[in-house]
């Protein structure tokens, strides 16, 4: 159920419809890619390769991991984001 959250909310993200009438594979950007949740959507992207074409996969950290999972699941484009300073307490 989490993983069907996850691509759903990708999904939505990237501007995809969820009807089932789309012909060809869907567009995604996977944001926060080498979290817990970018990993579960990643592997519900490669059990689904014709299905989804991952158009950039971002990141926080971990620029190494961002570099082998672009590879691996053939993401046209990375980007390492800009960390956020921690909130005032």
């Amino acid at each position: 159920m989490r993983q069907r959250a996850a691509l759903g909310l990708v999904s939505k993200m990237s501007g995809a419809s969820t009807s089932k009438a789309h012909n060809g594979p869907r567009s995604v950007t996977l944001l926060g890619a080498t979290g817990s949740i970018g990993g579960s959507t990643i592997d519900l992207l490669l059990h689904a390769r014709d299905r989804y074409r991952v158009e950039a996969v971002v990141a926080s950290r971990n620029a190494g991991a961002l570099a082998a999972l672009a590879r691996k699941i053939r993401a046209r484009a990375l980007r390492r984001s800009p960390t956020r300073p921690a909130m005032p307490s």
